[in-house]
């Protein structure tokens, strides 16, 4: 099941990244337009409500999924943000685990995503 909610784009006073196809056959990614350091938020993904997502942001609309990200998700009150977790050179495509999406049931998963044991 596709999940379905509100689409918002971020403003370019708040980007610092660039959408651009991947030409791996995954369609398009997202890109650092600038160094980011390490610990540096990169922007909101979703916006929740309890565990489920209620928004989508162009972050989180193109971000793709890694088995060596370099950024996880930070989950807020009502949002879900990106952080890097390791300095991200200019040029270098910005990604997520996405088993980090795991408490929010209607986020799409890829279909070998296995949910964490307890």
């Amino acid at each position: 099941m596709k999940a379905e909610y509100n689409y918002i784009p971020q403003r370019d006073s708040e980007r610092f990244w660039t959408i651009k196809d991947v030409h791996d056959g995954r369609g398009f990614g997202v890109y650092a337009d600038k160094f980011i350091e390490s610990h540096e938020i990169i922007g909101d993904t979703h916006y929740i409500l309890g565990n489920m997502a209620i928004a989508i942001t162009e972050l989180g609309k193109f971000h793709n999924h890694s088995e060596e990200p370099n950024c996880e998700v930070i989950y807020g009150i009502n949002n879900i943000e990106l952080s890097a977790i390791r300095d991200i050179k200019k040029g270098e495509e910005i990604t997520v685990n996405y088993v980090d999406y795991e408490m929010i049931q209607n986020i799409e998963k890829p279909n070998n995503w296995i949910k964490k044991s307890d």
